[in-house]
């Protein structure tokens, strides 16, 4: 199994963005900020995003972090070299996007799309290479043909290079999936009712032991993303982006956690995220 992977500067948000086809206003630049509930929406259940940089940026993996994608949804990322895409650097070949996760309907009744996405009903995924690659370009290929909405919604794209420790997490690890804001409260007749609230996710990552690399790796990490920048951490990359893949991809801000130093040169950490 690989150790966790960290992504925290997101080289999408400086690409030219574009995609196959788009449903009205919901333009594709929607997927380069940290808003959930401004999207990108295709036309039918098929897309393509392309990004270009110029000259290029390093990129060792693609993430989709919060979309309507069905269980049956595959993926491909390809890589480019030149903006024209006529050479081709690294390509995943087709994936299943997120197997054994059907979000169906929505508890009102309708497929899952943006409007359930502050409350939790959305899937993710990613791709990793495991080379950088100085890539001028790149294409995401969604295809759903089964998706119930009978289209695809994107909220946000990250690309970028990834960072891994060299010794993994340890025991302890805590998530939340559903830290829910609702309000609980009982009317005249003693009915125990519930005010509506938006839901995100909260994770905990030990590590308890840390290089001098990766303490000074982790240190900068730390200071790059402050507690105001988004960025990524998933616990068990390339497991075929099963339900527990999943539910360990968080997206999303650190708390104020620091660096312990145990022993002579045996350092140590705690992520704490808390989901956008």
């Amino acid at each position: 199994m690989a150790n966790l992977r960290i992504i925290y500067d997101n080289a999408a948000d400086r690409a030219a963005i574009s995609a196959s086809s788009t449903a009205g206003a919901l333009i594709p630049e929607n997927m380069q900020n940290d808003l959930k509930g401004q999207i990108h929406r295709s036309e039918g259940t098929s897309v393509v995003y392309t990004l270009q940089w110029s000259p290029g940026d390093g990129v060792s993996a693609v993430v989709l972090p919060v979309c309507n994608l069905s269980a049956t949804a595959t993926i491909r990322v390809i890589l480019f070299a030149d903006e024209a895409r006529n050479v081709v650097l690294a390509d995943s070949g087709v994936l299943f996007a997120c197997p054994g996760l059907d979000l169906g309907d929505w508890e009102w009744s309708v497929p899952i799309n943006a409007n359930s996405f502050i409350y939790g009903g959305y899937s993710k995924t990613a791709v990793y290479f495991e080379e950088i690659h100085f890539a001028a370009a790149c294409e995401i290929h969604l295809e759903d043909a089964e998706n119930p909405a009978g289209y695809i919604d994107c909220s946000r794209v990250l690309a970028g290079v990834w960072w891994s420790p060299q010794y993994n997490a340890g025991y302890g690890v805590r998530l939340n999936p559903a830290v829910d804001q609702s309000v609980q409260f009982r009317n005249d007749a003693g009915d125990l009712l519930a005010d509506r609230g938006s839901q995100h996710e909260t994770l905990s990552v030990p590590l308890p032991y840390m290089v001098e690399s990766d303490r000074a790796r982790l240190a900068q990490i730390f200071r790059y993303v402050g507690t105001a920048q988004n960025f990524f951490l998933s616990l068990y990359p390339g497991n075929g982006m099963s339900p527990k893949e999943q539910d360990h991809m968080v997206y999303g801000k650190r708390t104020n956690d620091g660096l312990s130093l145990d022993s002579f040169n045996k350092h140590s950490s705690k992520i704490e995220m808390e989901g956008w």
